[in-house]
């Protein structure tokens, strides 16, 4: 007879991250169709300024209002802003729900500490992807702190335009794609508990 396996808390911490998928999922294809629109918006209006049917700039008793060219550019500039804000906060999302779900599995009574808490997970027999990990506690503190760990590691994924020499904002110009938020997402799920865990709960 094949005995029967079930975890309660995996199942619920693996159900937790398809919930988060799927939100991240909505959230992107929502805010890159509000750019995309942005951008088709503009289009639409120069081929109609070239052909002569739309006027350059909006005029009101005589008066210049504002040039649909600048207005456009604000409106794709906001849009495109508004990519990485969501990205960012969905990687401190996740970032937060593995280490709440570490300290319930531990029944911690002192908060997440990264090392201590890989090393026990690890002894309780999880295999986890420490790269993944570590990426999502540096860009999660980039974001949250400004810290400039990650910035040293990957400074290719920043667009340093902004902050100045004393205090870079590194934070503003973390670039992360959409792909990388999912490879994260992919690295808690391996790394915590699933639905076939045999695993022993309690403090160390």
């Amino acid at each position: 007879m094949v005995e029967f396996r079930f975890s309660m808390r995996g199942y619920v911490f693996q159900q937790g991250l398809k919930d988060l998928r799927r939100a991240f999922d909505a959230t992107m294809q929502a805010v890159h169709t509000v750019h995309e629109n942005a951008q088709a918006d503009w289009l639409r209006d120069s081929k109609a300024i070239e052909a002569g049917q739309l006027s350059a700039n909006v005029l009101e008793n005589d008066h210049f209002l504002y040039s649909r060219e600048t207005l456009h550019k604000l409106l794709i500039e906001q849009a495109a802003a508004a990519i990485p804000v969501a990205i960012n906060a969905y990687v401190v999302m996740l970032h937060h729900y593995w280490e709440k779900s570490v300290d319930d599995w531990r029944n911690a009574t002192n908060h997440y500490k990264h090392t201590r808490e890989y090393y026990w997970l690890e002894s309780k027999g999880l295999t986890l992807d420490r790269e993944g990990l570590e990426f999502l506690r540096k860009a999660t503190n980039t974001i949250k702190h400004n810290n400039s760990e990650l910035h040293k590691d990957r400074p290719e994924l920043f667009c340093m335009g902004a902050g100045n020499a004393v205090r870079p904002d590194y934070a503003g110009s973390l670039r992360l794609p959409d792909t990388e938020f999912i490879r994260l997402l992919e690295a808690v799920q391996s790394s915590g508990f699933n639905v076939t865990t045999d695993f022993e709960f309690g403090p160390r």
